[in-house]
C-alpha cells in the first residue's frame, strides 16, 4: 500500500483529488496529467480511471476516453461510472440499445454500493434511451423511481413529459413542463418541450410563444429552430420561419436536410423562389430518395415555367418502394 502524505492521503489519491478540481476549472490537459500521475502511483486506482475520461474528452479525444471506460468496466465492473460514461457515450451516438443495457448495469451498480446521485443519473439515461426505443412501460417504471429519489426536481418532471410526450398524452406531459416553469421561468429545455407539446396538440400559437423565449433563452439550440421554424409556418408567418433557421442557413456548412426544407418552404411563400429551389437542389442531391424534397423541388420547377428540369426529375424518380 502507498504510505500516506501529511495530509493523510496517498500519493494517488492527491494527484486524483488535484485532477477534478483542475476538471472542474476547465484546465483538461492538467487535469489529464494529474489523473495519469495518479494511475502511474497506482494503477488499479479506480477513482483516477473514473477522472480520466472527462479529461479526455473535453479535449475532444473521445475514443482514447472509450478505451478507458472499457479499461475501467473490465477491472471494475462492480463501479456504476463506468457503466454510467459508456451509456452516455451510445447515447450520444445514437446506439440507444447499447446505451439502455449500459444504463441498466450502472443503476444496478449504484443501487449495490449504494450511490443515490449516480443512480439518479443513471435512471436519467435510461428512461431517455427507453423512450427512444419505444420501450415507454419500462421508461414509465423508471420515472416513478426518479420520483421517489427526487420528486419535485425539474429533471424528473422534464423526463416524465418525454414519456408523457411519447405517449401521446399531452395535457400531462404539458402539466408537468408547467410544473418546472412555476419554479423556473427562464428554463430553456422546458420551454422548448413545451413548444414541442403545443404544436403536437395543433396550437402553433402558444408554440411558437414558447419556442421563441426557448430560441432567446438558448440562441444555440438547433432544434428549437427549427420547431419554431414548423410553429411559424404553420401560423402563416413565412418570414419568422426564415428568421428562426437563419443562423442555420448563415452557417460555413451547409444545412441539413430538415433545415433546407423548412427554410425552402418559407422562401417559397415569401417569393424567394430561386432560393428555395437552390436549397432543395442541394437536398434532393444529398438524399435523392425524399420523395418530400422531390416533389417540392419539381413544384418549383413547374412554377418557374422550367418544365423540361421537372419532367426529367420526374422521370428520375426511382420506384415508389424506395422512397420515404
Amino acid at each position: 500500500a502507498q504510505e500516506g502524505g501529511a495530509d493523510g492521503l496517498t500519493a494517488a489519491e492527491a494527484a486524483t483529488f488535484r485532477g477534478n478540481a483542475e476538471l472542474g476549472l476547465g484546465r483538461s490537459a492538467e487535469a489529464e496529467a494529474s489523473f495519469r500521475a495518479a494511475l502511474a502511483e497506482d494503477p488499479g486506482y479506480a477513482d483516477a480511471k473514473i477522472g480520466l475520461p472527462g479529461a479526455l474528452q473535453a479535449q475532444g479525444r473521445s475514443e482514447e476516453a472509450e478505451a478507458v471506460v472499457a479499461d475501467l468496466i473490465e477491472s471494475h465492473p462492480e463501479q456504476p461510472a463506468g457503466w454510467l460514461m459508456r451509456g452516455q457515450m451510445a447515447i450520444r451516438d445514437g446506439r440507444l440499445e447499447a446505451a439502455r443495457d449500459d444504463f441498466q448495469q450502472a443503476v444496478d451498480g449504484a443501487r449495490a454500493m449504494p450511490d443515490r446521485t449516480r443512480e439518479f443519473i443513471a435512471l436519467t439515461g435510461l428512461a431517455e434511451s427507453q423512450i427512444g426505443l419505444s420501450e415507454l412501460d419500462g421508461a414509465e417504471q423508471n420515472v416513478a423511481a426518479l420520483t421517489r429519489i427526487a420528486p419535485g426536481s425539474p429533471i424528473t418532471l422534464k423526463t416524465s413529459a418525454k414519456v408523457h410526450f411519447a405517449s401521446q398524452d399531452y395535457p400531462a406531459a404539458r402539466a408537468d413542463l408547467q410544473k418546472v416553469l412555476a419554479a423556473n421561468n427562464d428554463d430553456a429545455s422546458a420551454l422548448f418541450l413545451l413548444g414541442a407539446v403545443y404544436l403536437a396538440e395543433g396550437d402553433p400559437d402558444q408554440a411558437g410563444l414558447n419556442l421563441s423565449r426557448a430560441v432567446n433563452l438558448a440562441p444555440g439550440n438547433l432544434a428549437a429552430r427549427k420547431l419554431l421554424a414548423d410553429a411559424q409556418l404553420r401560423r402563416a408567418d413565412p418570414a419568422a420561419a426564415v428568421e428562426a433557421l437563419s443562423p442555420l442557413l448563415e452557417s460555413e456548412a451547409a444545412p441539413d436536410l430538415q433545415t433546407s426544407y423548412l427554410a425552402s418552404q418559407a422562401l417559397f411563400r415569401t417569393g424567394e423562389t430561386d432560393q428555395a429551389i437552390e436549397l432543395l437542389e442541394q437536398s434532393h442531391a444529398s438524399d435523392p430518395t425524399n420523395m418530400d424534397v422531390a416533389m417540392s423541388l419539381g413544384a418549383g420547377y413547374l412554377a418557374q415555367q422550367r418544365i423540361d428540369d421537372a419532367v426529367a426529375l420526374f422521370e428520375s424518380i426511382p420506384p415508389s418502394e424506395d422512397y420515404r
